[in-house]
């Protein structure tokens, strides 16, 4: 009985599968007028990759953010996503792709390095480049949060995908929160940017 409440407490030390320790973090440039730019980012299958992008991408039409033109759809593999919006993939040889724009959590369905481009046909006119950071972190319930943002900041348990058996999983729960939390955070950057 002490076993199982201290792992509902979220004390889960003796678990050799929870990682504790913080994400590892790169930053990319992707470039508006390449298809397909190699990360030098390895992940496992199963590790979740959290992506926050920021730029813009221009052509002769018109700029675009890493969202995209949610007015225009555009299919590349097997994601349906804004034109001119970040795309990512896990691998060479896959034909899955991922939706990323500005904010992001995706759990990798292989190993492989992560691939990024600009969600369009041709690169013609197109200039600009969009930074991404990236952490890759272990996710021991498959939840999409890392078992380490689960243990120090949501303190939630890293072996369960329903911490509080409501029937949502953790990172439905998160997603609201996260949200405002991204905005308030924009506001803020805008208003101290503001002359």
């Amino acid at each position: 009985m002490l076993i199982i409440a201290a792992v509902l407490s979220g004390c889960v030390s003796a678990n050799p599968k929870v990682n504790r320790a913080p994400p590892r973090e790169y930053t990319v440039t992707v470039l508006a007028d390449r298809g397909w730019q190699e990360s030098r980012i390895r992940v496992r299958s199963g590790q979740v990759i959290e992506c926050a992008a920021e730029g813009q991408w221009n052509d002769h039409f018109n700029s675009y953010g890493p969202e995209g033109n949610p007015e225009i759809q555009k299919g590349h593999f097997s994601v349906m996503a804004p034109a001119n919006s970040l795309i990512m993939q896990v691998g060479q040889h896959t034909n899955i792709s991922y939706y990323i724009g500005l904010r992001t959590n995706v759990v990798a369905e292989r190993s492989g390095e992560i691939r990024f481009r600009k969600n369009f046909s041709l690169p013609i006119g197109m200039e600009g480049e969009v930074k991404v950071k990236v952490k890759i972190c272990d996710d021991a319930d498959g939840d999409g949060l890392a078992d380490y943002d689960e243990i120090n900041f949501w303190k939630t348990n890293p072996l369960s995908t329903d911490s509080d058996g409501d029937g949502f999983n953790d990172f439905e729960e998160t997603i609201d929160i996260r949200t405002k939390a991204a905005a308030a955070a924009e506001t803020n950057a805008q208003e101290q940017a503001a002359p």
